[in-house]
């Protein structure tokens, strides 16, 4: 077999002044192999470069922050420790012109005024009246501003309307009156007379008939001549009756509000025909209901 064909290349070195040469012969694929090695070795070169200028310029640049916070920190404790901080006073409060405190005025005396027409329409249906004199409770402060005193009359009213909640006002049905609170002729005994302890409404056989406050249910049966009859507790000492129903709506122990169905109109036990007895009782004695009909 025959040599295979190789490439040979001709290095000539000549001396200084060109007075010598020399000549050296070396394969050629020696010489493209240390070229390559030598083009990949100035990239490398090259790329680590610019790896360590760009991380010396990042690095740089973290310390001059960290620098500026540390400065920062440095200038934020000085100024604590050189500076107490200032107690803030509450502002004063802007002066109230003399019109908002006239028309402020004006709205309180009104309030009063309608307290003062409140107690009078309770002291009328026997009902105890609500003392405005415990308004500010044990505050002896001879003077309000207003809008203090607007504020103490508003917990005042709240407890009003409380109190009225529990006091039977209004018609527990609303048909006509056939008989009032007082004496009169027995409708069964002719000749003899009893005490009418409360009015009766004339009604429809089964319309209904509502509580006239809040309350607690404390009988919801038969009840003597009153037939189905319900009674109730409202507050202050306060009792509700109301009888000859054709059907009881509530169990005893039961809560119940104004208006809240408790019965349907009957004509159940001592009765003539289809109408509701209605009592109020004050200390379980019956007063005239016809002062708690309306205000």
């Amino acid at each position: 077999m025959g040599r295979k064909n190789q490439h040979f290349s001709t290095i000539i070195v000549t001396g200084k002044g060109h007075s010598q040469t020399k000549s050296f012969t070396i394969k050629t694929r020696y010489i493209t192999y240390w070229k390559s090695c030598l083009f990949g070795g100035i990239i490398l070169i090259g790329v680590l470069l610019v790896g360590v200028v760009a991380l010396f310029s990042y690095t740089r640049a973290q310390n001059e922050k960290a620098s500026n916070l540390q400065m920062q920190v440095a200038q934020l404790k000085q100024g604590m420790s050189s500076k107490k901080s200032p107690v803030v006073s509450p502002s004063p409060l802007a002066p109230v012109s003399k019109d908002t405190a006239t028309r402020t005025q004006t709205y309180i005396n009104q309030i009063q005024a309608k307290l003062k027409r409140v107690n009078e329409y309770l002291h009328k249906r026997g009902v105890q009246g609500f003392s405005t004199t415990s308004i500010g409770g044990n505050n002896h402060r001879s003077h309000f501003t207003s809008t203090e005193t607007l504020e103490l009359y508003n917990e005042y009213l709240l407890r009003v309307l409380s109190g009225l909640k529990a006091t039977p006002l209004g018609y527990p049905h609303y048909g006509n009156i056939t008989s009032g609170f007082g004496y009169r002729s027995d409708p069964f005994e002719a000749g003899s007379g009893e005490l009418h302890a409360g009015m009766d409404f004339h009604g429809t056989l089964g319309e209904k008939v509502r509580s006239t406050a809040n309350g607690k249910v404390i009988w919801a049966s038969w009840f003597q001549g009153y037939g189905n009859c319900v009674r109730i507790a409202h507050g202050n000492g306060y009792q509700t009756l109301y009888g000859h129903l054709s059907a009881v709506h509530v169990k005893n122990g039961q809560l119940v509000q104004a208006g809240d169905v408790i019965g349907s109109i009957g004509s159940t036990g001592h009765s003539t025909g289809p109408h509701l007895h209605y009592e109020v009782r004050l200390n379980n004695k019956p007063i005239n209901p016809n002062k708690f009909l309306s205000l």
